[in-house]
C-alpha cells in the first residue's frame, strides 16, 4: 500500500502542477512564444565543458576522444584519474572509482538506475560503446543525487543521438573482434543498432582467454512538444549470447553466459514551470553455465524486473535555485534457479536458490545552489526508507540520510580551489542477503544479517587554468562504516561479513600543455590506499598509475599517443594476488576524406605487455598486443 500511495503521489504531483502551467499558458495566450524546454534529468547538471568539473568533482568522458576502440563500457572509463578495471576480466569486467567497486558504484543510462544481481557488480557491457555520446563519472558519494549503491560515486551514461545517417564498421585483431553501426534521425528522432562480436582472444603469454562473445543493441529517442509540454520516449533493447568468462579457472572450469537480455523504456515528461517526471521500466534476464571437466554441469537463470518514476520541481529565488523530488526505484520478481549434474554419477539436482526476490526505496530528494559573491556553492540532502523480502524469508527493511555539501571559488589568476563533503549510503543486494549458490567464481553463502554500508567523504581540489598549461589534483578521503567484504571461507566458498570500517584515501593529478595549436600534452594519475580499521588492506584497491599522453590535430590528420605506467601492487587484499607493474602503449591514427568519411587505425598494448588488470585472485593476463582499424560515414547534415 505504501509502494502505491507514493506513486499516486507522483503522478497527482506532476499533474497538478501541468494543470496549472497549461491554464497559465492559456490565459498568457497561446499565441505568445514559449520558452525552450528541456527534460531535466533527477539532480544532475550536465556540463559539456570543461572536461573536469570542479563543483561536483566529476569526470566527463567523450567516446569520440579515445586513443582506442573500446569493447564496453569498462574499457572505455578506465583511463581515467582512479578509474580502474575490477574483477576477473572478460566481456563484464567491472570497474573501481577510488578503489571502490562491485555494488557501491552506481551505473545509470539516460537517469535509469541498472541493477544486477551478480556478485562482482553491474555490468552495462550490453550497451555498445558506438552508442554511447559521453560518460560523467561522479567521483564522490553520490547517494543523495542517486540512491542506494552511489556509495562510492556513479558511472553515468548518456546515449549518442544521430542527426542523419550514419554507418560505420571496424576490426580489431584480438579475438577477431568486428562490430558494425547503423544510426538516422532527424531534430525529433534518433535510431541507432550495433552488432559487436569477438572469438577468444590470446594473452601475451600465448595463453588462451575465454573472451568470446555476439552481442546486439540499439537506441530509440523520440521527443514531442504538446499542449507546452515536452515528452521524450527513449527505448534500449540488448540482446547477448555465447558470452565467455575469462579467468584462471579456464580451461579446467569453463564459466559462459548462453544469453544476456535487456530492455530499457523511459517517458519523460516536463513544463515550462520547471516540473520535470520520468517513468521506467527494465526487465533483464542472464543465463550462466558453470562446466567442471569430468565432474559437473551446472545452469543457473536469473531475472528481474526494475522500475524507477521520479519527479521533480525546480524553483529560482533571485540568486538561488531550489529542487525538491521524489525517487522511487524497485526491483520485483528477483528469481534464481539452479541446475546441476554430476557428470560422474549422473545425480541430477534442480534447487531455487532466490524465491520472489524484491525490494525497493522511496526517498524525497532536496538541495539547494547559489553564488556568494564569487562562490558557487550546493548544499543537498535525502531521506530514504528500504524494504526487501523473498519467499520464506523475513522482511526487512531499513533507513538513511545523506547529504553533499560543495564549494567553489575562482580566483583572479586562474586558480580555482573546491571543497566536497558527502556521506553515502548502500543497502545489501538481494543476492548478498539471500542468494547461495552457484556462480561464475565459485559457490557462495549468503548472509542474511548483514548491514548497510554507510560512508563519509572529504575532497579538496585545485585547479589551475593558464594560457596554454592547465593543473588540477584531488586529494580524498573516504570512511565506509559496516564495510562489506566478500571473504573465502574455504576452497571456491565465499559469503560476506561486515567489517568495522574501510578507509580510502587518495590523491589524484590531472594536467593539460598546449606546445602548439596542433600538438599538446597531457598526463593523469593516482595514489591510492586502502584499509579496515585492523590496518589490513581492503580488497579491490587498483594499482598506483601514470599516463602520459601526446595529441597532434593537423588538417585531416589527428594521432594520439598513450602511454599508462604502473605500479607493482603487493599489498593485497582477500581474494587478491600481487601483481607486477607494467608499461601499456596505445595509438591511434585517423585521417577525415570528407566531412562524410573518416578512417582510423589504432593499437592496443603495442609493447606486447604481460600484465593483469586487477589484482583479483583470479584475474588472467590481459590479451597480447592488437591493432585495428574503423571507416565511418555519415550524411552530411
Amino acid at each position: 500500500m505504501l509502494r502505491k500511495a507514493i506513486l499516486v503521489i507522483l503522478f497527482n504531483a506532476f499533474f497538478t502542477e501541468i494543470v496549472l502551467a497549461t491554464e497559465d499558458m492559456n490565459n498568457e495566450g497561446i499565441n505568445q512564444q514559449m520558452p525552450s524546454i528541456e527534460i531535466m534529468q533527477p539532480f544532475v547538471v550536465h556540463l559539456e565543458k570543461p572536461k573536469c568539473c570542479v563543483l561536483d568533482n566529476k569526470l566527463i568522458i567523450d567516446s569520440a576522444t579515445q586513443t582506442h576502440s573500446p569493447s564496453n563500457l569498462t574499457n572505455l572509463i578506465t583511463n581515467n584519474p582512479s578509474v580502474s578495471q575490477n574483477g576477473q576480466g572478460g566481456h563484464f569486467q567491472n570497474y573501481s572509482i577510488r578503489g571502490v567497486s562491485k555494488h557501491r558504484i552506481k551505473t545509470l543510462i539516460n537517469g535509469m538506475r541498472i541493477e544486477s544481481d551478480r556478485r562482482a557488480g553491474v555490468s552495462a557491457s550490453f550497451i555498445d560503446p558506438q552508442l554511447i555520446e559521453q560518460v560523467i563519472i561522479w567521483r564522490n558519494p553520490a547517494s543523495t543525487q542517486f540512491g542506494s549503491g552511489a556509495l562510492g560515486g556513479a558511472v553515468e551514461i548518456e546515449e549518442k543521438k544521430f542527426a542523419t545517417a550514419n554507418l560505420a564498421t571496424g576490426y580489431q585483431s584480438r579475438g577477431n573482434e568486428n562490430y558494425q553501426l547503423l544510426g538516422s534521425g532527424g531534430d525529433q528522432w534518433s535510431f541507432a543498432m550495433a552488432r559487436r562480436q569477438a572469438s577468444n582472444a590470446n594473452a601475451a603469454d600465448g595463453s588462451e582467454l575465454n573472451t568470446h562473445f555476439t552481442q546486439y543493441s540499439a537506441t530509440l529517442n523520440a521527443e514531442t512538444e504538446w499542449q507546452g509540454l515536452n515528452f521524450e520516449f527513449f527505448a534500449l533493447p540488448a540482446i547477448a549470447k555465447d558470452i565467455g568468462k575469462s579467468n584462471i579457472d579456464f580451461p579446467q572450469r569453463i564459466t559462459t553466459y548462453p544469453e544476456e537480455k535487456h530492455l530499457l523504456v523511459k517517458l519523460a515528461v516536463s513544463s515550462p514551470t520547471g516540473v520535470a517526471a520520468s517513468f521506467y521500466l527494465h526487465p533483464n534476464d542472464l543465463d550462466t553455465e558453470v562446466l567442471k571437466l569430468n565432474k559437473s554441469f551446472s545452469t543457473i537463470s536469473n531475472e528481474a524486473i526494475d522500475f524507477g518514476a521520479n519527479w521533480q520541481i525546480e524553483k529560482h529565488f533571485d540568486e538561488y535555485i531550489g529542487r525538491l523530488g521524489l525517487d522511487y526505484f524497485s526491483r520485483q520478481s528477483v528469481s534464481s534457479k539452479e541446475a546441476s549434474i554430476d557428470l560422474i554419477t549422473q545425480n541430477q539436482s534442480i534447487s531455487h536458490t532466490l524465491v520472489d526476490g524484491e525490494e525497493y526505496e522511496i526517498a524525497v530528494v532536496a538541495d539547494l545552489s547559489g553564488v556568494w559573491e564569487v562562490t558557487e556553492w550546493k548544499l543537498a540532502g535525502r531521506f530514504a526508507y528500504f524494504e526487501q523480502s523473498a519467499a520464506q524469508v523475513a522482511t526487512q527493511d531499513d533507513f538513511a540520510w545523506s547529504g553533499s555539501l560543495a564549494l567553489s571559488h575562482p580566483f583572479d589568476n586562474g586558480l580555482e580551489i573546491s571543497v566536497n563533503a558527502a556521506t553515502g549510503y548502500r543497502f545489501p543486494s538481494l543476492s548478498e542477503h539471500f542468494f547461495s549458490g552457484t556462480t561464475g567464481r565459485g559457490k557462495v553463502v549468503a548472509n542474511a544479517n548483514l548491514k548497510k554500508e554507510q560512508s563519509v567523504n572529504i575532497d579538496i581540489g585545485a585547479k589551475w587554468q593558464g594560457d596554454q598549461l592547465m593543473l588540477a589534483t584531488n586529494i580524498f578521503y573516504l570512511n565506509v562504516s559496516d564495510y562489506i567484504e566478500r571473504v573465502e571461507i574455504e576452497d571456491d566458498v565465499l559469503t560476506y561479513i561486515n567489517l568495522n570500517n574501510g578507509k580510502i584515501k587518495g590523491i589524484e593529478l590531472q594536467g593539460d600543455y598546449y606546445l602548439t595549436d596542433e600538438l599538446n600534452l597531457t598526463w593523469s594519475g593516482h595514489y591510492l590506499k586502502g584499509e579496515d580499521d585492523q590496518g589490513k588492506v581492503l580488497s579491490d584497491i587498483p594499482s598506483n598509475r601514470f599516463v602520459l599522453g601526446v595529441n597532434y590535430n593537423i588538417n585531416r590528420w589527428e594521432g594520439k599517443v598513450n602511454l599508462e605506467m604502473r605500479a607493482n601492487k603487493d599489498d593485497i587484499g582477500s581474494g587478491e594476488k600481487q601483481i607486477s607493474s607494467a608499461q601499456i602503449l596505445s595509438a591511434m591514427l585517423s585521417y577525415k576524406f570528407n566531412q562524410n568519411l573518416e578512417i582510423s587505425v589504432n593499437g592496443n598494448n603495442l609493447l606486447n605487455e604481460q600484465y593483469v588488470n586487477s589484482a583479483d585472485r583470479k584475474a588472467t593476463f590481459s590479451g597480447e598486443r592488437a591493432v585495428g582499424v574503423k571507416v565511418s560515414w555519415k550524411l552530411k547534415e
